[in-house]
């Protein structure tokens, strides 16, 4: 008898230490839910048993040999609680986690793993619904925030890696290739119609090859025209112009996704502020055009330091 409940401790443990990896991810395509249901632990049962470990874990449910075999409830020393199926000592088939935090997850259990198809709902709101693999999003799956953003598409070892689409907060969306959790190269199309093909590197954006700004841009008058022949001002200015339009369109969104934010009373996961940093390099690629153009005095120059003064100065607070 000792020696089984050794063995379920060692395997308690085991799971603990699976299951805790969820904390670690953040967290909606439409996939297919595993279907499975929980139901009251039938005590009457000739395979009933209950045992409280040195650990402080208490098991009740199906066992066999000694060890959870069956259906099942397992509460942790830290207050969470597992509900569903086991197999030799083990969660395997189908159930529920409940965090102590406010999390859960409800979905296929491999071997004490998240393994299969399952959604996760996180305490700050964020919520995963798609593939997983070893405890983490793998797959197809998708990710909404409660600013009302979405990401859709394909997961790597819990990060967004490869094809997918981001919705933001103002409507405006990204659809293209994403690499170690943030957009590399595709199309950003805003919310009123216009659209920027556009490219990032090492998650910080480097890159418009093809831009429609989402209002018209003023065009030069007659004057301007003529001007043009004896300055590079002109045309240099338009293209500055356009290209803060552009940042302070993205600017406007990481804004009302932060207040949405705050509104509810969540607090800010590290990717809520990824649109703020787009924002920001959109202004620092304005400031850097300026200056190898000769007109870092230029007034859109001037506005784009302002900007990046004050994106800072937000993700200082």
């Amino acid at each position: 008898m000792k020696k089984c409940i050794v063995i379920f401790m060692v395997l308690g443990v085991i799971f603990m230490l699976n299951i805790a990896a969820y904390a670690d991810s953040n967290i909606s395509l439409t996939v297919t839910k595993t279907v499975g249901t929980t139901r009251a632990i039938d005590r009457n049962s000739p395979n009933y048993g209950r045992q409280t470990f040195p650990n402080g874990g208490e098991y009740e449910g199906e066992m066999a040999d000694g060890v959870p075999n069956g259906y099942g409830e397992y509460k942790f020393p830290n207050g969470d609680m597992y509900v569903g199926d086991w197999v030799n000592g083990r969660p395997h088939g189908w159930g529920i986690i409940t965090y102590l935090d406010g999390g859960k997850y409800e979905g296929d259990m491999f071997e004490g793993r998240r393994h299969g198809r399952g959604i996760t709902t996180f305490p700050d709101g964020i919520k995963y619904e798609g593939d997983m693999f070893e405890g983490k999003r793998h797959g197809q799956g998708i990710q909404t925030y409660p600013n009302g953003e979405k990401y859709e598409g394909s997961w790597s070892e819990g990060l967004m890696e490869g094809n997918g689409s981001f919705i933001y907060f103002n409507g405006d969306m990204f659809t293209g290739v994403f690499r170690d959790d943030n957009p590399s190269s595709g199309t950003y199309t805003f919310a009123n119609g216009g659209t920027a093909e556009v490219v990032w590197r090492d998650g910080q954006y480097v890159e418009t090859q093809t831009a429609e700004s989402r209002e018209t841009p003023e065009l030069p008058s007659a004057v301007d025209l003529l001007y043009e022949t004896e300055s590079a001002s002109i045309p240099g200015d338009y293209m500055l112009r356009n290209l803060n339009m552009g940042a302070d369109v993205v600017l406007d969104a990481a804004k009302r996704g932060l207040e949405a934010y705050r509104s509810a009373g969540h607090p800010v996961p590290s990717s809520g502020y990824n649109t703020l940093y787009q924002a920001l390099e959109l202004y620092q690629m304005t400031v850097n055009n300026a200056n190898q153009m000769g007109l870092s005095d230029d007034p859109q120059a001037v506005y784009a330091r302002s900007k990046i003064s004050e994106i800072r100065g937000m993700l200082r607070r």
